[in-house]
């Protein structure tokens, strides 16, 4: 089985996806993994170092504070698309 998994930056994100990987891991021991996550959150760090196949993407949240870097919140979520599914492909 292939199984992509894709969490938020935080480790109240990470570990739990982590933990899902393990379980699948013990149901189908063939299983193979791809983590797609931030270019610069704790993921980037944390997953290859486990040796699971890790794929960045640029991606960022939304500010309330200053609309205007929405602008640039919504361009990355475009071509994270764009690129998520070339990954998938």
């Amino acid at each position: 089985m292939k199984v992509i998994i894709s969490a938020g930056g935080t480790g109240g994100h990470i570990y739990p996806a982590l933990a899902i990987i393990n379980k699948i891991k013990e149901i189908e021991p063939n299983s193979q993994f791809l983590y797609i996550g931030t270019h610069n959150r704790m993921e980037k760090d944390i997953v290859p170092k486990l040796g699971i196949p890790f794929k960045s993407i640029e991606i960022y949240g939304f500010n309330c504070r200053n609309l205007f870097k929405n602008f640039k919140v919504l361009s990355s979520m475009l071509k994270s698309r764009k690129k998520c599914r070339k990954i998938i492909t």
